[in-house]
């Protein structure tokens, strides 16, 4: 699940919705590399590289990990948004 906060950043960052702003779709909102770049941008999440990977890569690749493990995704957010 995705805090509201989560995506109202994002959107505030240029994301698109596309018509998926719903709790059902979130899958397909994580799946979508545009959420994860707005999101980076309004949290001002330089564009370094580190082995490869952009921070928005990482961050989404974390959250994947997390959903793969079956474990908590509440930790997760609260730790992007400090």
């Amino acid at each position: 699940m995705i805090p509201k906060n989560i995506i109202e950043l994002a959107i505030e960052g240029g994301w698109k919705a596309k018509g998926i702003l719903q709790i059902a779709n979130w899958e397909k909102i994580v799946l979508d590399k545009t959420f994860w770049q707005a999101l980076g941008k309004n949290l001002s999440w330089e564009e370094d590289l580190w082995n490869g990977k952009t921070k928005w890569q990482r961050n989404a690749y974390r959250f994947y990990d997390l959903i793969l493990q079956q474990q908590s995704t509440e930790s997760f957010w609260a730790e992007l948004l400090q």
